[in-house]
């Protein structure tokens, strides 16, 4: 099972080449470089510079929609997006927790890529949404007929806190899985569809690697390592560069258990 980081500052990529050079198997998710329309932002999601550097990356390179980042764009805007930038795997559009409304887009993607299959030389990956784990192997179900060879699990991202309005949000800074839908949703899927390649957004965690690798996940991301790199990097600019390293380097390797010995191999991205 391949563990995979999100990026989202340049800065990053430095230990990126160096833990790669030091044999350290892992893919990278951002997202697209546009401009975003919401939380008052005015700029781009990512700078244009950290897309480049992700094109150049040597391990597998996973885009993410940007649908929670607040990035508008089409389906056809993506998958172009993402030709230019190399990726080898690109979540289709999806809508949290409706799964019927990320069907209706899964069509539109699957259409447009099916157009201009022979020039992409990436994986489409659609992603199941639901708010029960009948109706995410429902919609997995669905997309797996729509032609999907590659699937993810998304939505089970909850925000801390004691009310309804705070329990389901996409990308933000107070998150936790709900235990209580993944694992039943993954056995369900398993049992029922086991299909060829899965991702499992935002729950990556060396204690859950065990039992997805039995579930036969592929590959799971997470933005916690990147949420405590962006914390300790703006903690005190005073700060030296070679103590921000080691605090990474002692972060991520607090999650060594996910690498060694639990990447059987990089996880190919042929679709047909």
């Amino acid at each position: 099972m391949l563990p995979v980081l999100v990026t989202t500052r340049v800065g990053e990529f430095r230990l990126f080449r160096r833990w790669w050079a030091e044999g350290h198997r892992f893919g990278l998710v951002t997202v697209p470089h546009k401009k975003v329309r919401q939380n008052n932002k005015r700029g781009p999601a990512v700078s244009a510079n950290l897309a480049a550097h992700f094109a150049d990356f040597p391990g597998p390179r996973y885009l993410d929609n940007g649908i929670f980042a607040g990035i508008p764009m089409t389906a056809a805007e993506l998958l172009a997006y993402a030709d230019g930038v190399n990726a080898d795997y690109v979540f289709a559009p999806d809508v949290f927790g409706d799964s019927q409304a990320t069907l209706a887009q899964a069509k539109i993607t699957m259409a447009d890529y099916q157009r201009w299959r022979h020039w992409y030389h990436f994986a489409l990956v659609g992603v199941a949404q639901g708010t029960r784990p009948e109706e995410y192997l429902a919609c997995a179900g669905e997309l797996l007929a729509m032609g999907y060879t590659h699937l993810a699990v998304g939505g089970l991202l909850r925000r801390r806190g004691d009310s309804e309005k705070s329990r389901r949000v996409g990308a933000g800074p107070l998150r936790r899985v709900d235990e209580s839908l993944l694992w039943p949703t993954l056995h369900l899927i398993h049992d029922e569809l086991d299909p060829p390649w899965l991702h499992v957004l935002g729950a990556l965690h060396h204690e859950r690697i065990p039992p997805f690798r039995l579930l036969g996940v592929t590959s799971a991301d997470s933005k916690q390592w990147t949420r405590a790199y962006t914390r300790f990097a703006d903690y005190g600019r005073t700060e030296s560069k070679a103590l921000k390293d080691r605090f990474v380097r002692h972060f991520y390797f607090q999650w060594q258990l996910m690498l060694p010995g639990m990447v059987d191999e990089v996880p190919s991205n042929d679709s047909d």
